[in-house]
């Protein structure tokens, strides 16, 4: 059961790791003009934001499960 409970926490984290990298690495600096080259700096930016806040809580998950 408790197993369930953390991969079910994991694939939560995953799915919404890959919404934020499709939203701020693809669909972001497209929807606005190409002008502005500090829209994909703003992105790159805040996915290492996300993978710097996710990857601890992500680290202590997987080694629950071991």
């Amino acid at each position: 059961m408790e197993t369930k409970k953390i991969r079910k926490q994991i694939l939560i984290i995953a799915i919404h790791l890959i919404i934020a990298i499709v939203f701020f690495g693809f669909w972001l600096p497209f929807s606005i003009s190409h002008e502005s080259n500090e829209l994909p700096m703003l992105g790159a930016f805040t996915l290492g934001v996300y993978v710097i806040f996710y990857f601890p809580i992500i680290y202590k998950l997987i080694k629950k499960l071991k």
